[in-house]
């Protein structure tokens, strides 16, 4: 069952700078990749994740250097493609691996992997099993996420829409809006899981929508960076939002849009107040 905001006011506060966060490309995909860089530093952003499809703009490491550059927006993270692109591997793990290494170049910490794609089920066992192998031989983390639940004839399109399914993997990506499509509450995954998050893709759910702007749903995101901020969480936070949230094509509403969003994370994330048992 999903929970309402239940943010707790504790007396006391804490401050966590070891954290990043960071705007995701995918939040304007209906742009081009250098308008989303000139929006997102007209909104204030601190870093960036790109995601990776079939535009050269995406996965050409001179370009994404020159735009991190122009834009004084360090690229943080990158998000593997969601399908094996023609012209980086014939195959997901090959397209992984040729994600690491241009993150190797950029110098983004992350790379998010999909466990699966299309309905694809048999992906992600064979992807745990080339998953020891392609960290062995990059120093990027590469963090598989929580994928959304929807419904291909009788069962889950992505299993790994759970919370037990995604604990199979070392090093997680946890999505919010992920978890509200599947019912799970966050926060309780975020615990669930807490050993194994290395980045989170932060939006909000409701109304059968996802990747809404923090405060336009129904999940207690406030209570979820509080919880990463008591337990000094070091990774990067990623508001991860759809076009329409934003209200693409009227630039002036996106850039404060997305500015809120970014408040947001920075308010309850940066001077976030302790969980309860776990100060």
């Amino acid at each position: 069952m999903l929970l309402g905001s239940h943010s707790a006011n504790p007396k006391s506060k804490i401050q966590n700078p070891k954290s990043t966060i960071a705007l995701s490309s995918g939040s304007l995909y209906t742009y081009g990749l250098a308008r989303f860089f000139e929006l997102a530093r007209a909104a204030e952003a601190e870093a960036v994740e790109v995601i990776i499809d079939y535009r050269w703009d995406t996965r050409q490491s001179e370009y994404l250097l020159r735009l991190q550059n122009e834009h004084s927006l360090p690229i943080v993270a990158l998000h593997a493609p969601f399908s094996p692109v023609r012209g980086m591997a014939s195959d997901y793990p090959g397209c992984i691996r040729a994600a690491a290494r241009l993150a190797e170049r950029v110098g983004a910490q992350v790379v998010v992997v999909h466990p699966e794609w299309a309905g694809q089920r048999s992906l992600a066992p064979r992807l745990r099993r080339a998953l020891d192998e392609l960290q062995a031989n990059t120093r990027v983390t590469l963090a598989v996420e929580n994928m959304p639940f929807k419904r291909l004839v009788k069962h889950p399109r992505y299993p790994t829409c759970t919370v037990e399914r995604l604990a199979r993997f070392p090093a997680v990506t946890l999505d919010t809006a992920h978890c509200g499509t599947a019912g799970i509450d966050p926060l309780a995954a975020y615990h669930a899981l807490a050993d194994r998050v290395r980045h989170v893709h932060l939006s909000d759910f409701g109304d059968g929508r996802e990747h809404l702007l923090p405060g336009d749903g129904i999940l207690p995101l406030d209570a979820v960076l509080h919880a990463l901020a008591a337990d000094g969480y070091p990774g990067i936070v990623t508001l991860e939002l759809c076009p329409s949230a934003v209200h693409a094509g009227k630039d002036t509403a996106v850039v404060a849009r997305l500015r809120r969003g970014l408040a947001y994370c920075r308010e309850h994330l940066r001077a976030a107040a302790p969980v309860a048992g776990r100060q």
